[in-house]
């Protein structure tokens, strides 16, 4: 959960985990996504201003790229890829609980901005931010 973004972006390094998966095995993976991808491929202006940190939005993409991607290294048929239907709601509460621990204020408001702006956009346009589950099961070549 919430990691194969950072590093699993490319067929190469899909069919290096799926190696280590028995044939017929089930590999579930879910974690934060674009509801679908930009026109042009580019991140938009919104989603590359952060307050200090690498949100990775680069590497963020649709539940379709994905479920592309998995397919792409033939070794498994992928049953399930989509976006979580509170994927949005998740983002909301990860800003509510930071909030609450900082007693939301005003320093934390400004700080935070950036991400509340990114969640506000996601309400109204796409692509946004949500979540995503893909489940597929590796091949079984002896059959």
């Amino acid at each position: 959960m919430q990691s194969l973004h950072s590093f699993g972006t490319t067929a190469g390094v899909l069919r290096s985990l799926l190696h280590h998966l028995k044939p017929g095995g089930r590999f579930v993976v879910g974690g934060t996504c674009f509801d679908e991808e930009p026109e042009d491929g580019r991140l938009l202006a919104v989603f590359t201003r952060t307050q200090g940190w690498d949100a990775e939005y680069n590497s963020y993409h649709s539940p379709g790229w994905w479920k592309a991607l998995f397919e792409e290294t033939r070794l498994v048929d992928v049953s399930e890829s989509r976006k979580l239907a509170g994927g949005l709601i998740m983002w909301e509460d990860e800003v509510l609980y930071h909030g609450d621990r900082a007693r939301w204020t005003e320093e934390w408001l400004q700080d935070s901005r950036w991400l509340i702006h990114q969640i506000t956009y996601s309400r109204e346009r796409s692509p946004g931010l949500t979540h995503y589950a893909l489940t597929a099961r590796k091949k079984d070549w002896s059959k």
